[in-house]
């Protein structure tokens, strides 16, 4: 079998088969500027005279990155489909709510003392109340859980160093004290990281988170002191438990608009990101 001998540029020299040096030479492991000889040959010549008609392999370069498209974490479709029929069960149930008040005030109904024989119209109250309170229960459950999810889908979406985690932007409501601001912190970045996960922090919050945590504060607020006064075993602030919760009420119907507008606004922001490389 024919021997080649092979000397590269730094001079170091190697023997191989007709057969193997070919290999190498397709493979890129002898330099194009390598000099070859036989026997019988006068002189060394250059490899590539030998090997003509075999050029040496271009270096391999890697193959693109696919190009992966944002997408959520979980689909909030259902989720917020169910918050939004909630938050509007509670709209009309807070418009019955503050019918019921009014005709209360109106007809004196507030004013009769209370005894142990419940009249039809008190009646009618205890049992809408409870209905109220289990329409407002599930409202918050599932509006607790969309936060959650809308802030991991945030993150899956691109959103990075965002101060607080979906676990706290849940938890933060049941705080004392600091449920008073860092929810409405929680709910600024997600509308935030929501319109731009790329540069979130330059973002500006829409006027609608100020005034969804503004009507927030002043009906829990309202809504407690009904609460206290219409406990009270002081029979005269029945009227005033009534007033209260005219007017707390009203504000749970601005609420539930505003809180229907402000979480599909949210959803609308981050479907723009999804597919998007």
């Amino acid at each position: 079998m024919a021997i080649i001998y092979i000397s590269e540029a730094d001079g170091q020299q190697s023997q191989y088969s007709e057969h193997e040096a070919r290999l190498r030479w397709t493979d890129g492991r002898i330099p194009p500027n390598a000099l070859y000889w036989r026997h019988g040959m006068p002189e060394w010549r250059p490899a590539a005279e030998h090997f003509e008609g075999i050029a040496p392999p271009e270096p391999e370069s890697p193959p693109p990155l696919p190009v992966v498209g944002r997408t959520f974490a979980k689909d909030p479709a259902r989720l917020t489909q169910f918050v939004v029929t909630m938050l509007r069960l509670n709209f009309a149930a807070s418009i019955l709510g503050s019918l019921i008040s009014a005709y209360s005030l109106a007809s004196g109904q507030a004013s009769l003392p209370v005894t142990e024989e419940l009249t039809p119209f008190q009646a009618v109250q205890g049992l809408f109340a409870l209905i109220q309170m289990t329409v407002l229960l599930l409202t918050g459950v599932g509006f607790l859980r969309w936060i959650h999810r809308a802030h991991v889908n945030a993150r899956a979406l691109g959103a990075t160093g965002m101060t607080i985690s979906p676990g706290w932007a849940v938890g933060w409501f049941f705080i004392p004290i600091m449920n008073l601001w860092k929810p409405f912190h929680a709910m600024k970045e997600l509308w935030q990281a929501s319109t731009n996960p790329n540069s979130w922090q330059n973002e500006s919050p829409a006027p609608i988170v100020n005034t969804w945590w503004t009507l927030w504060l002043l009906s829990n607020l309202l809504g407690q002191i009904a609460l206290r006064l219409a406990l009270s075993k002081d029979a005269s602030q029945a009227v005033n438990a009534e007033l209260c919760s005219l007017v707390a009420g009203g504000l749970d119907i601005a609420l539930a608009l505003v809180a229907i507008r402000l979480i599909t606004s949210i959803i609308e922001r981050q479907s723009r990101w999804v597919g998007q490389p």
